[in-house]
This record gives C-alpha cells, sequence and structure tokens, in this order.
C-alpha cells in the first residue's frame, strides 16, 4: 500500500542538518553535525552531497571547511527537501495499486488527493527560517 506522507531517515537527517548548518557562524564540520546528531558520518555524507549537488548547501575544505546555506533559510522549503531525498511528493488518489482494486469509484472519494495536495501545500510554505528559536536550532 502507498501512503499518503512517507518521511525516509535521509530526509529526517537533511532537515536537522539544515537546520544547524542555518545556525551556524561559517562552516560546520560533517563530523560536529553528525556528533550532535548522533548518526553515521557516511549516512550524513550522503544526503549532505545531495543538499550540495542540488544548491541548498556550499562547502569548503581544510581545518575551517565544512558547509554553510548556499540560499536565504527562508527560500529553502521543507517540500523541496523532502523531494530532493525521497523523489517527487505522492499525488495518487488511491491507496492502493490500481490493480487491487476492484471498485469503479473510490470509497474515499476525493479525500486522498485532498489530504495530498493540503500536505504538500504545507510542506511548500513551510521554509527552514520557519524553526529558528531565540535561543537557535539546538539551543545554541
Amino acid at each position: 500500500m502507498s501512503r499518503i506522507i512517507n518521511i525516509s531517515d535521509a530526509a529526517l537527517i537533511a532537515f536537522h542538518a539544515l537546520a544547524m548548518i542555518a545556525e551556524s557562524d561559517g562552516y560546520i564540520s560533517n563530523n560536529k553535525i553528525a556528533t550532535s546528531m548522533g548518526i553515521s558520518k557516511n549516512h550524513l555524507s550522503k544526503v549532505l552531497q545531495i543538499l550540495h549537488k542540488n544548491g541548498l548547501i556550499k562547502s569548503a575544505h581544510g581545518p575551517t571547511g565544512g558547509y554553510c546555506l548556499a540560499m536565504f533559510p527562508e527560500e529553502i522549503s521543507f517540500k523541496q527537501v523532502l523531494e530532493l531525498i525521497d523523489g517527487p511528493f505522492p499525488n495518487s488518489p488511491c491507496l492502493l495499486a490500481s490493480s487491487i482494486c476492484y471498485r469503479k469509484r473510490c470509497i474515499f472519494g476525493g479525500l486522498i488527493s485532498s489530504v495530498n495536495i493540503y500536505i504538500a501545500d504545507t510542506l511548500r510554505n513551510i521554509k527552514l527560517s520557519d524553526f529558528r528559536t531565540k535561543e537557535g536550532y539546538y539551543g545554541k
């Protein structure tokens, strides 16, 4: 069965890493992000590589290097990040594969499509900047 929304571990890592990068003064290292989040540096590196390749973050080499945002936090939506990591947002009107369903009309009517549209619009309107608190993303 398909789901209305499914957020992978990699997408959750991307959201949290972007929040840490956004609050850092200058560049923040892969090691510092991974240690703070308690995750594998290798898994984080794969996620950061996708964000870098798609222009959300910049990288610098050397002892003071690491990652910084390549865009303003107000320009980065959660839908954009989710789709970069997990692929296109679902827009199927059916929770079952069409080969399984025997009905001519969905018992849910337009509910599934409406929910998908609502979630997509909500995630499009949530920006990285929305999660900045007075103390910073991680209480800095």
